[in-house]
C-alpha cells in the first residue's frame, strides 16, 4: 500500500470523522440562533467515539464546537468518573451498568456493586435519598477509583484501559437533573439503544425535543439493551473457540450469539475491556438475516499512534473479495458475502502484519 493512498484515506477518513459537525456548522452559518443545537453535535462526537484521547474529551472541530457551546451557558465540562448514570443512578448501579470498560464481575451484577460500595465504606444514601456518583466528595471517588485499579490490574488489564474509567464529562445545562439528557455520554447511550432496539423514532423524538413518555419510553429501551449486550458478552466468554488470538490480531465468532444490530457494540466493550491484549485489533464477525456476514473492528489508540487504520484494512480486505467496508482508524466494519470468512480474515491478518 502505497504512502499517496494512505495519505488519500487519512484525508477521507478525518472527513467522515467530522461530517456530524457540518450540519451545525451550514446551520450555524445560516443563523446564529441555531448555536442551540450544539449539544447535538457533542452528542453524535461522543456517540460516534470521536472521544479516543487519553483524557477522553473531544477534540479538532468538537473542541470548537464545545466551546461555543460553554460560551452560550449550554453545557459544562469536568473532569470526573465516566460511570454510567452518574447524576441519575445510585452508586452502585451507576457502576453495575457500565460497560466501558466492561468490569467482570460487577457490570451487570448490581448486588455485587452494592456490597463493593459499602465495602469502601461509602455511604448509599443521603437521608432517604440514594446518592449518585455526582454527589461523592472526591476522597470517596479516589476510594473508588484506587480499588477499581487494584481489581482490574488483578485480572490483567492495561493502564490505558483502566483510564477509560475517568474523563472529560459534558453536563447539559439546560436539561432537567436526575434525567440521562444531561449527560452528553448518556445521550448518546439513549439514542444508540433505540436504534439498536429497532425503534430509530423514539431517538428522532428526543433529538427533537420531544420528552415525558418517550423519554421513558427510551429508557426502557435502554435497559432491554444493556441486559441484551451483557447476556451476549457473557455467552462469548464462557462459550468456547469464540474468542481466538491469533498472531497480530483476534477473531471473535459471534454467529448464532450476537445479532447484527449488537456487533459493533459488543466489538467495542471487547476492545476495552482490559481482557484481551491492547496491542492486537479485535475482527468479530456474525451472520446477518439476508445471509452475509457482517463484520465490526476496533484497534485501541497505542495501534493507531503506530500507523495501524483498521478503517482502511477493512475497505481494501472487503473490495478484493466482493464485500464493502470503511470507517474510522480506530472503530470500522465491513459487509462481506457468505463463505468468504476464512479469505477476509487471512487479507486482514495478512495487512495487519505489514503495519506492525
Amino acid at each position: 500500500m502505497g504512502k499517496s493512498e494512505k495519505d488519500f484515506f487519512e484525508s477521507c477518513k478525518i472527513a467522515a470523522e467530522e461530517i456530524l459537525n457540518v450540519c451545525y456548522f451550514v446551520a450555524k452559518e445560516m443563523d446564529e440562533k441555531n448555536l442551540d443545537q450544539s449539544c447535538l453535535a457533542i452528542v453524535g462526537a461522543l456517540g460516534d467515539l470521536q472521544d479516543k484521547t487519553k483524557n477522553r474529551c473531544l477534540q479538532s472541530l468538537n473542541k470548537q464546537i464545545v466551546e461555543e457551546a460553554k460560551n452560550k451557558g449550554l453545557v459544562e465540562v469536568t473532569e470526573d468518573l465516566l460511570f454510567y448514570g452518574r447524576e441519575t443512578r445510585p452508586i452502585h448501579k451507576a457502576i453495575s451498568t457500565t460497560m466501558n470498560p466492561f468490569i467482570p464481575g460487577l457490570s451487570g451484577e448490581e448486588d455485587k456493586c452494592l456490597g463493593f460500595v459499602v465495602n469502601l465504606g461509602i455511604p448509599l444514601k443521603d437521608g432517604d435519598r440514594w446518592r449518585s456518583i455526582s454527589d461523592l466528595t472526591q476522597e470517596e471517588k479516589q476510594k473508588i477509583f484506587s480499588q477499581l485499579t487494584i481489581y482490574l490490574s488483578s485480572k490483567g488489564f492495561s493502564e490505558e484501559s483502566i483510564f477509560q474509567l475517568i474523563g472529560c464529562v459534558y453536563t447539559f445545562l439546560e436539561e432537567d437533573k436526575w434525567t440521562p439528557l444531561r449527560d452528553g455520554r448518556e445521550f448518546a447511550s439513549l439514542l444508540n439503544a433505540c436504534v439498536k432496539m429497532g425503534k430509530p423514532g423514539i431517538a428522532a423524538s428526543l433529538c427533537l425535543g420531544s420528552r415525558g413518555e418517550i423519554l421513558d419510553e427510551a429508557q426502557n429501551l435502554l435497559n432491554e439493551y444493556r441486559k441484551t449486550i451483557g447476556q451476549c458478552i457473557s455467552l462469548l466468554i464462557e462459550t468456547p473457540k469464540t474468542i481466538v488470538e491469533h498472531e497480530k490480531m483476534y477473531v471473535v465468532r459471534c454467529h448464532n450469539i450476537v445479532d447484527e444490530k449488537m456487533l459493533s457494540p459488543i466489538a467495542t466493550i471487547l476492545s476495552i475491556s482490559g481482557g484481551l491484549n491492547p496491542n492486537k485489533p479485535i475482527i468479530a464477525l456474525t451472520s446477518m438475516k439476508d445471509g452475509r456476514i457482517k463484520v465490526s473492528a476496533r484497534a485501541s489508540q497505542t495501534l493507531t499512534d503506530k500507523g495501524l487504520n483498521i478503517g482502511l484494512i477493512m475497505q481494501t480486505a472487503a473490495e478484493k473479495i466482493g464485500g464493502k467496508g470503511g470507517g474510522h482508524s480506530v472503530a470500522a466494519g465491513a459487509t462481506i458475502p457468505q463463505g468468504k470468512e476464512g479469505e477476509f480474515i487471512r487479507f486482514v491478518e495478512q495487512m495487519v502484519k505489514e503495519t506492525i
